[in-house]
């Protein structure tokens, strides 16, 4: 779809003092329309672009290793859309398609459905990053200065909690990758809206430098190779979705997590189990979920909804607390553990969005483990053609 008059650029330069030597750029993808709340999508649901497959997203850079990457959603003027608007990110999945890559926890699956919408299979491709609407950061750098060894700490913008003490490790994209895109945008206004979805970059051109380590995404989800997404099962109280108990084809130490959920949700716990935990459980990262800590996250009136129509909650997961060196409980991933994610769900204190008939909506539970890896990647186990049922892994 080409770009409305008066549309922003598909990508800006933007300032970024806090870390020498690096660039940030902001991507806008799309644009894409979402159907009014009227309107079903293929799955039933009302106001939904369903996991839409964008196959010709542009990469930030031909050849750059990835400090950084944070999501959002803009009109075509550049301003904000969320609650307080009536369109907003359900979720994204960005993944990298190149002869490098390959998918840890759904290798083999010949069903995943992540990697067949986008054409890909799992033994080229890899889901890189996770956002819902808490756009929520993943900051894969933390070190004092990328340009030389001296110790110092960044006193301003996103890399300000810098320490050292850690591997230096980023996400090496190489000139033969391109990225795929899977976007799931929900439209509460009563006529179809035009978006952007938008993923703002930090990177340093060029290889991976000298000393780094590269970086490898594992993906844990409680509906792990499907659509992400799962019916509760309870429509009131709490209760929790765990993923099956995974174990790992890579090793390396773990530079960080991001989780993601749906409304309804207090949390996530991800964990590591076995002997290379150094006890029998060992918790990575207990993201904690937050709600409505501003007012675009805020959705009070009922002006949005039609007879008969979805039942939104008022507040929604604004924030989902992220781990990062050194707020990680479990630094390492070997092929000794097996880890699992879990997501905690609680209507009772955090009411779920519901459907015409008043039924809760499905919902979701994952979470991103990024690990260090060898500068030249880590290379995929023999091929074994498997077929495997969701919430397998």
């Amino acid at each position: 779809m080409p770009d409305p008059v008066g549309a922003t650029p598909r990508k800006q330069g933007l300032p970024l003092k806090s870390l020498p030597g690096a660039k940030r750029v902001k991507m806008r993808y799309g644009p894409y329309s979402v159907p009014n709340i009227r309107a079903r999508s293929v799955t039933g649901e009302q106001g939904s672009l369903w996991n839409y497959p964008d196959l010709t997203p542009e990469k930030p850079c031909k050849e750059c290793t990835v400090l950084r990457v944070v999501a959002g959603l803009e009109y075509p003027n550049g301003t904000n859309a969320n609650f307080d608007t009536g369109v907003w990110l359900h979720h994204l999945n960005l993944m990298t398609v190149g002869p490098t890559r390959w998918d840890p926890t759904c290798l083999g699956d010949t069903d995943s459905f992540p990697n067949f919408a986008v054409n890909a299979s799992t033994y080229q491709s890899e889901r890189f990053f996770y956002s819902g609407n808490e756009r929520t950061p993943a900051e894969l750098t933390h070190i004092p200065n990328i340009l030389n060894t001296t110790t110092r700490v960044m006193s301003d913008g996103p890399y300000s909690n810098v320490t050292t003490g850690r591997t230096k490790a980023g996400y090496y994209l190489r000139p033969e990758d391109q990225f795929r895109l899977i976007v799931d945008l929900i439209n509460m206004n009563h006529n179809d809206r035009l978006v952007y979805v938008t993923l703002t970059f930090d990177y340093l051109d060029g290889p991976l430098p000298a000393g780094w380590q590269d970086i490898k995404p594992v993906w844990l989800d409680v509906d792990n190779c499907g659509s992400s997404e799962v019916r509760p099962p309870v429509e009131t109280g709490k209760f929790v979705l765990s993923s099956r108990p995974w174990t790992p084809n890579v090793e390396g130490e773990v530079v960080g997590t991001i989780g993601g959920i749906t409304d309804g949700a207090a949390g996530l716990r991800v964990f590591a189990t076995g002997p290379g935990s150094g006890k029998y459980e060992s918790a990575a990262c207990t993201p904690q979920a937050r709600y409505s800590e501003r007012e675009e996250y805020v959705h009070r009136t009922r002006r949005n909804e039609i007879t008969g129509g979805m039942r939104w909650a008022a507040d929604h997961v604004s924030s989902l607390t992220p781990c990062w060196y050194p707020g990680i409980g479990e630094r390492r991933m070997d092929r000794s553990q097996r880890w699992t994610v879990q997501a905690l769900y609680d209507y009772g204190q955090y009411p779920g969005n519901k459907d015409p008939d008043g039924e809760q909506l499905d919902v979701m539970g994952l979470a991103m483990v990024y690990v260090a890896v060898p500068p030249a990647g880590v290379k995929a186990p023999a091929p074994v053609r498997r077929r495997l049922t969701r919430r397998s892994i």
